[in-house]
């Protein structure tokens, strides 16, 4: 679906004003033009994708993270959240979840499930590899990146500008993969 129904209506929603703008907050649209391409702009509250949290606890066990503590950002209505863990059966809905994954070997992961995408990063190469690498690397089941800007409460899906993010597609994240991904077959 296209969002250009709604290009008039920012602003008018009276519950979004209510919300405060942080004053560092940047401006989402011009970020993700400027390091990328904008596929798709979708309002996070109207998404068919976000899933809950039985939803997320169900596919990451599949994906073979038993028992990995997974905690929800943010609420549906982009309000930040210090919820230390969601509920295997919750039915509530979040549009980011988060989980850290320890490798057999140690290397450290941030799993994040944005919408209904799932993405990996590698946290031991990105921030402890001597030299560390150009730019981040991010762990996608596609070409594209899902991103989640809690002030406009919209998800982007990018392509980002191989400058600023080196994304490694991957058919599958899941515990295997990751198992298999050391420091050289990040490097390779």
């Amino acid at each position: 679906g296209s969002d250009s129904g709604n290009a008039g209506k920012k602003g008018r929603n009276s519950e979004a004003e209510a919300v405060p703008v942080p004053e560092d907050a940047i401006d989402a649209d011009a970020y993700f033009e400027e390091n990328g391409k904008v596929l798709h702009k979708t309002d996070a509250e109207k998404s068919k994708k976000v899933r809950n949290e039985r939803s997320v606890s169900k596919m990451m066990t599949q994906r073979g993270f038993e028992d990995l503590p997974l905690e929800p950002m943010y609420s549906m209505d982009g309000a930040y959240t210090d919820n230390a863990e969601i509920a295997a059966d919750g039915t509530e809905k979040h549009p980011v979840y988060s989980a850290v994954y320890t490798a057999e070997s140690g290397d450290l992961w941030c799993i994040y499930i944005i919408g209904d995408k799932v993405m990996a990063d590698p946290v031991f190469y990105n921030y402890y590899t001597d030299p560390a690498p150009e730019v981040p690397v991010m762990l996608s089941e596609s070409k594209t990146v899902t991103s989640y800007d809690s002030v406009t409460n919209q998800f982007y899906e990018t392509v980002p500008d191989p400058t600023v993010m080196d994304v490694r597609v991957v058919k599958k994240i899941d515990a295997e993969t990751l198992e298999t991904l050391s420091k050289e077959g990040l490097d390779g």
